[in-house]
């Protein structure tokens, strides 16, 4: 079940994503794949961006700004779903990591906010090592 964070920010796994499909009850406009796996059954109407992140791996620079971008690209036209596999591991800090960018709270309090709203999360203590640094 994917969760809302922000009004126009979702969080999901790859069946959550595979599920905009069938039924988009959220209206979802853009998905962004965290997981190696790409979504295989795609909506016409919606806009799907594929940046792999290694699970349990330090994340480039390049990947994380890229990440960054598409998500800041895509809320400002409409709902956004960011996954990975089951959304527990890369989704959730890299969504904290764009609620931190944006000023709308720092990585550890937004960290603290979706494990609220998803109590399931279990991020990669590597990758958020890896996200603190990029971040400052």
């Amino acid at each position: 079940m994917m969760t809302m964070i922000l009004e126009n920010l979702f969080l999901g796994s790859l069946q959550d994503a595979e599920r905009i499909a069938r039924e988009n009850p959220n209206r979802i406009s853009t998905v962004i794949t965290l997981c190696e796996q790409s979504v295989g059954n795609k909506a016409a109407d919606v806009c799907y961006v594929h940046l792999p992140v290694e699970d349990g791996e330090p994340i480039p620079v390049q990947r994380f700004n890229a990440v960054m971008g598409a998500i800041t690209k895509s809320v400002f036209t409409g709902n956004v779903l960011v996954h990975c596999a089951l959304g527990f591991s890369r989704s959730p800090p890299l969504t904290a990591a764009y609620l931190h960018c944006t000023g709308y709270q720092n990585f550890a309090s937004a960290i603290a906010k979706i494990k609220m709203l998803r109590p399931s999360i279990d991020p990669s203590i590597i990758l958020v090592s890896s996200m603190k640094e990029i971040l400052g």
